[in-house]
């Protein structure tokens, strides 16, 4: 049997749901691992800020893999209209946390007296 146009929305909207969360738990982890080998090398204040942006980036996808689950889960458009707004916050955190990686890179190649962002 054929699904209609409705169950196949619900089921990739599930599976959006699913690769937000996958996408969470991806960032999590190199966060974790990130700050582990810091603690262990305590290499720079520039490699420092890497992890700092790596862990607002975290805290971006939580956000937003939090977002697409309420969508998912809340049909009343009032709320999709709310979510998606919180979506577009976490989405903004994880700029900041690249922007502050990004910061923290270009810290790392000027202690090796490095130039520029591209090589």
């Amino acid at each position: 049997m054929k699904k209609s146009n409705e169950e196949e929305i619900q089921t990739i909207e599930k599976q959006l749901e699913i690769v937000q969360w996958s996408h969470f738990i991806t960032t999590l982890t190199e966060a974790i691992l990130l700050t582990r080998l810091y603690k262990l090398q305590g290499e720079s204040p520039g490699e420092w800020k890497i992890v700092e942006g790596v862990w607002i980036e975290t805290f971006g996808k939580f956000i937003e893999a939090d977002s697409v689950s309420k969508q998912v889960q809340n049909a009343h458009e009032f709320y999709d209209y709310l979510f998606q707004k919180q979506a577009i916050s976490g989405d903004t955190i994880q700029t900041i946390g690249s922007i502050i990686q990004l910061i923290g890179g270009v810290e790392v190649l000027k202690e090796f007296n490095i130039e520029g962002i591209i090589p």
